[in-house]
């Protein structure tokens, strides 16, 4: 991919990650965001953005979610999270578009070095330097990470996550499946959701 091609790729996945985060955050009001997710399709030349609220979780934990685990999965599997820029299809369409001009190769099998998803991640951290996930203790509220519905890209979620939020954050996202571990994100979670009662 030529530079002036990665350039125009970068700032359009910018426009549409930033324009998409807007528009969740518009649908949040003033619920705590814990989670924000890029989650990318199949097809790996697409994704869609997602959020989800720890207000949100409440709701599902009181209702119908009946263990821990439950919550745990909920609380880390973007595709099931309740907030998402799919009905906000105009930056996402103007993406597409280009990416179907551009004649960009066909995905990498190793996605590390795919040169479309290392524009994604740039576009990401471009975001993040910009503060558009927040600044400072703010920022320490939120994981960011890539998702993806591909099982080969298992990994995905602890990579992006260890280049996208403060190390803080991140130490303590990698143990998110251990909902007992009082150095994991799920644990601190719980332990909000709780105090809530």
């Amino acid at each position: 991919m030529d530079s002036q091609l990665q350039q125009q790729l970068h700032d359009l996945i910018v426009e549409t990650i930033t324009e998409s985060f807007q528009y969740i955050k518009g649908l949040i009001a003033n619920e705590r965001l814990y989670g924000f997710a890029l989650h990318l399709n199949k097809d790996g030349r697409s994704f869609y953005c997602a959020a989800n609220t720890l207000d949100g979780v409440t709701k599902k934990f009181t209702v119908k979610l009946r263990s821990i685990e439950d919550v745990t999965d909920y609380l880390w599997f973007s595709s099931e999270w309740d907030y998402t820029d799919l009905a906000f299809k105009e930056y996402r369409e103007k993406l597409n578009n280009f990416v179907k001009q551009s004649n960009l190769a066909r995905p990498n099998t190793n996605i590390w070095h795919d040169a479309y998803f290392k524009v994604v991640l740039q576009a990401l951290q471009t975001c993040n330097s910009k503060g558009l996930f927040g600044i400072g203790i703010l920022r320490e509220k939120m994981a960011v990470f890539i998702d993806s519905e591909d099982s080969s890209m298992f990994d995905v979620a602890e990579k992006s996550s260890k280049l996208l939020n403060p190390p803080y954050v991140h130490d303590a996202f990698l143990r998110r499946f251990e909902p007992h571990d009082p150095q994991g994100l799920t644990y601190r979670l719980i332990g909000e959701l709780i105090a809530d009662y």
